[in-house]
């Protein structure tokens, strides 16, 4: 707000040549209000409020008599404060709605102000204008998926079993269209006069657009405490911050001016978004797959979604197995799909190894006395791996001879024998059930304690038909060296 200063260039004169006026008339020498404003003047002021004419609204003056403070939700565009026969001129611009410390024009004499005797406030009457601006624009989403395998190929035998770790990437971009902004021109009349309204425009970054005022025609006499609400709509090539402002002029005979309102148009949010979550599905070889997720939404891309799946046992085969995987998207809105696929290709060796008893493993371990087979390093820590609850080695338990003829050590020999056979390729399809059996048997008990459970009988037969097994009478052929 600009504060300016006036007096008049005689107003020392004035002291002298006036002495004999009296304090309720104008004297030639004070200030008059600014052309086109209305006028309202309080004599001998007191520290209360004033109704302002042609208002619901008032003025506080607080004063000691000399120096004085206003305040007003009335705008003012100057205000006159008048002693010794002339006046001091406050203008304000923009118009002020408040004011601290004025004072009428110095006396020459004490190098004080004037008493002060007469307060003008000038002011003009103007609608009161507010507008709003609501901002729309569409957001399309537009997704990509890539679906990847690791490992993508693998070699297993027969009973093995392998990890794949497959990913699904998904990522969403977005495009915004159909900018438009919209909103109300709200025109009241707070004066007891009557506004009579020639033109109501609105200024949307430097171009006119349509206002819609409904029946109303121009000129028009909008009533006092009445309100007239006109609205408009306009497209935006783009997203920018733009300056909005409604214009309302009334005709200059008129005793209520019009006045204008601004805004920004800023666009925040989408008013629509379209295809921002997509549904996910996994097929692996036509199979659907359980997801740890299957909704995705533009707020969380890029999105990774991770699974593992388990391959085999698998059949041994001349031909390499295709394990083909399919990862799809479907947009919620539009529908629109997508996908991506990875392979895993497994190639399944099949067994073609020959089969040794028991007395050649338990010689050719890398403690001789025959020279070591490298089938032995297969176990965990070769001929030194723990054999089960038994407290011994693999090595150890092949040259424990079966005290008294203990089935656990008959059982254990052939078991051994049966594993190394398989770890040396030999087909083991015929014994695997039975593997398993013996296993969970060496799983539960040592040497001492499985009599009370298990017969003799049935751990002797388990290893009649192992010994079968690795003396090639049952399944492949026995190696002949």
């Amino acid at each position: 707000m600009k504060l300016i200063l006036w007096a008049p260039a005689c107003a020392v004169l004035s002291v002298f040549a006036a002495s004999t006026a009296h304090a309720s008339g104008d004297y030639p020498t004070t200030p008059s209000c600014p052309e086109g404003t209305l006028e309202y003047k309080i004599d001998w002021p007191e520290s209360k409020s004033y109704p302002i004419p042609g208002t619901s609204d008032y003025v506080d003056v607080k004063t000691d008599g000399t120096y004085f403070d206003w305040s007003s939700k009335v705008g003012m565009d100057a205000i006159i404060a008048e002693g010794g026969y002339s006046g001091e001129k406050y203008l304000y611009d923009p118009e002020a709605y408040s004011g601290k410390g004025l004072y009428a024009p110095m006396d020459p004499w004490t190098g004080k102000p004037y008493k002060l005797w007469r307060i003008k406030f000038c002011y003009d009457l103007n609608l009161k204008v507010e507008k709003t601006a609501e901002t729309k624009f569409t957001r399309k989403w537009t997704w990509e998926i890539e679906k990847t395998a690791d490992p993508t190929y693998i070699e297993l035998r027969r009973w093995e079993t392998a990890d794949v770790d497959y990913e699904i990437a998904l990522d969403a971009e977005k495009y915004d269209k159909d900018f438009a902004v919209k909103g109300e021109i709200k025109i009241y009349n707070p004066f007891k006069y009557e506004a009579k309204i020639t033109e109501v425009k609105d200024i949307l970054d430097g171009v006119e657009v349509p206002v819609d005022c409904g029946d109303v025609d121009f000129p028009y006499e909008l009533g006092s405490h009445q309100e007239l609400v006109c609205t408009y709509w306009a497209e935006r090539p783009n997203a920018y911050t733009v300056e909005n402002k409604a214009i309302v002029k009334t005709d200059s005979s008129c005793k209520v001016g019009g006045d204008t309102a601004k805004v920004e148009v800023k666009f925040m949010g989408p008013s629509e978004e379209i295809d921002e979550c997509v549904s996910v599905t996994d097929e692996l070889d036509g199979v659907l797959q359980s997801l740890p997720t299957d909704h995705v939404c533009a707020s969380e891309a890029p999105k990774t979604i991770d699974y593992t799946h388990t391959f085999g046992p698998l059949e041994c085969s001349e031909w390499d197995y295709e394990f083909k995987n399919v990862a799809t998207f479907k947009t919620n809105d539009t529908h629109t799909e997508g996908y991506d696929e990875a392979t895993v290709i497994i190639k399944v060796n099949c067994p073609n190894g020959c089969t040794r008893t028991q007395g050649y493993w338990k010689t050719h371990s890398e403690y001789g006395p025959a020279p070591a087979d490298p089938v032995w390093e297969e176990l965990q820590n070769g001929p030194d791996s723990t054999f089960f609850k038994s407290g011994k080695s693999w090595y150890e338990v092949f040259w424990t001879p079966p005290p008294q003829g203990n089935a656990y050590y008959i059982l254990a020999h052939q078991y051994m024998a049966a594993v190394l056979n398989g770890l040396a390729d030999a087909d083991t399809i015929q014994i695997d059930a039975l593997l398993g059996l013996v296993r969970s048997f060496f799983e539960t008990y040592g040497p001492s304690d499985w009599q009370a459970s298990v017969s003799k009988n049935v751990l002797t037969g388990w290893a009649s038909t192992l010994e079968q097994f690795n003396s090639g009478k049952l399944g492949p052929m026995h190696c002949e060296s």
